[in-house]
């Protein structure tokens, strides 16, 4: 319920307004021509209403996240199965890491998990370099957009083979 005190306020104070405006004017409420006439203050309140209330601000994401000022993230991977596993907005690098590495040893059934990167307040990718259907080496970058994270870790793992990304997320909160 708190999420809609903001909008009821704004259309509250749109439709004030907009009635001082109408009877404020010279000509008085009801001269002005249908097609001619600018919005009414129902029409202007209620395209407020449908802006404000699809807008999402930032701090109820972060904090539905549990990091406010500083966001941490990590990768996880087991390249033998090639699953990765991301763990993102943790409020610690260790809480972050320590998550990751726990995800990726309880859901791999064989194989060994390395930690890949990490990152705070930003992107980050892993890029993997497969040969014959196996990973034979791997790259993780961070950056302050995805699309960096990406283009930094495929460079990282340049030789032959295909290189493809892994996986690669942002944290709720970027600088």
């Amino acid at each position: 319920m708190p999420r809609l005190r903001r909008p009821l306020r704004v259309v509250a104070a749109l439709t004030l307004l907009g009635t001082a405006l109408a009877l404020a004017s010279p000509a008085g409420p009801a001269t002005a021509d249908v097609a001619t006439a600018p919005a009414t203050a129902r029409e202007t309140a209620a395209a407020a209403a449908a802006t404000t209330s699809t807008e999402l601000p930032l701090r109820p994401l972060t904090a539905r996240a549990g990091c406010r000022r500083t966001c941490f993230g990590a990768i996880s991977v087991n390249p033998r199965t090639g699953i990765a596993y991301e763990v993102h907005n943790t409020t610690t690098r260790a809480a972050a890491v320590k998550r990751a590495q726990r995800t990726c040893r309880t859901k791999s059934a064989e194989g060994r998990c390395f930690k890949v990167v990490w990152v705070r307040n930003g992107c980050a990718a892993v890029a993997a370099r497969v040969q014959r259907e196996e990973v034979v080496e791997w790259a993780g970058r961070a950056a302050r957009t995805e699309r960096g994270a990406v283009r930094q870790a495929k460079r990282a793992v340049r030789g032959p083979g295909t290189v493809r990304k892994w996986i690669a997320f942002c944290t709720a909160v970027r600088r």
